[in-house]
């Protein structure tokens, strides 16, 4: 595999691992926000609850307010809590329905909805107070009613806020408990990310350092005259490459080598029978020179015997031509002593 495929591998590994990442990191959020919004519509539930509670004994003021008025032969207090009679049921009516239509648990529910015949029947003694005031033998019956249910209504409504508040710490366990195990799963997850990557990124580094450290040894050898290092081709497609030029670039070495070798043995032969053929030349040179420097000898011997025959002849010629006839004979015995004497010189 080419260098750079294994580089975009190693970025292609990195992306996937990063989409992982933010994946769980985004499964993670969604849980979160889920319990967030169970926490939400649990605080809801608690302000509604509360808020149905407030109306519980709003209604019960209502009534008492009425029959004040009553006492007091006050009719404008009588409306005013009429009034207000009607406008707290409303209330309490409009609080459980939202209660009703939240996300809650099935107990929770289960505990609404018994609540909700009560606060009808409760609702309804209220207004039944309100109307037999003027008749007080049947306000009385109808306040005793109204009492029972106020206390009934009572017993469901701290019922119903018990459950509530247990499905507000559940679901806020439940939250913290999803952002806890968010962190455990987004940590384990980064660092298996980080751990693979960096192994990945050192298998590649190594990929590339030992067949590079590897060529830088050959290389070396090769430059202190070691040819007998073994070339092990590896690691990617560029290095495959080099390390195959460092083999063939060491083949070629030692067949330069060989050459030389060769060649210098035979230059070293031929300059052991050069040497010898000098030696013998040295020799004839010599015996030579000795033949030459007898033969300068006997040059020299001959030049002057040469020379005194010369003397000689010409003294005799002198005489000869001085004296006449006697001296004919001198330059006859002359003449063949001459021929005589270069003989002999020669022969020497």
């Amino acid at each position: 595999m080419k260098l750079r495929h294994q580089v975009l591998a190693l970025g292609w590994v990195g992306a996937l691992t990063a989409c992982v990442v933010g994946a769980i990191a985004l499964f993670n959020v969604s849980r979160m926000a889920q319990s967030f919004e169970h926490s939400v519509s649990t605080g809801s539930a608690l302000q509604l609850s509360q808020k149905a509670d407030m109306m519980h004994d709003a209604v019960r003021g209502d009534v008492l307010q009425a029959m004040l008025g009553s006492v007091t032969k006050t009719p404008a207090q009588i409306s005013d809590a009429q009034s207000a009679l009607r406008e707290h049921t409303m209330t309490f009516q409009s609080a459980l329905a939202e209660l009703q239509a939240l996300p809650l648990s099935p107990q929770a529910r289960a505990a609404i909805g018994g609540t909700l015949p009560i606060v009808e029947q409760y609702t309804r003694a209220a207004g039944a107070v309100q109307a037999q005031l003027a008749n007080s033998a049947a306000a009385d019956t109808a306040l005793a009613e109204f009492q029972k249910l106020f206390l009934d209504l009572e017993k469901q409504m701290g019922l119903q806020s018990e459950v509530i508040e247990k499905d507000a710490q559940s679901f806020g366990q439940q939250t913290r408990s999803s952002v806890s195990q968010a962190w455990v799963s987004t940590g384990l997850v980064l660092a298996l990310a980080t751990v693979c990557l960096v192994f990945a990124a050192l298998w590649l580094a190594r990929q590339m350092a030992r067949p590079m450290a590897h060529a830088v040894d050959i290389a070396d050898q090769l430059a202190l005259g070691n040819l007998s290092m073994p070339v092990a081709p590896s690691g990617n497609e560029e290095t495959l490459r080099l390390l195959g030029a460092m083999s063939r670039m060491q083949t070629s070495f030692i067949e330069m080598v060989g050459n030389v070798k060769r060649n210098a043995e035979g230059v070293a032969s031929a300059s052991s029978e050069i040497a010898q053929g000098n030696h013998d030349l040295s020799s004839r040179t010599e015996h030579q020179a000795g033949a030459l420097d007898r033969a300068s000898s006997s040059m020299k011997q001959l030049s002057a015997t040469v020379k005194q025959n010369a003397d000689n002849a010409r003294q005799a010629n002198h005489a000869r031509r001085r004296g006449g006839g006697p001296g004919g004979g001198n330059h006859e015995r002359h003449q063949r002593v001459l021929p005589q004497d270069l003989g002999h010189h020669q022969c020497h």
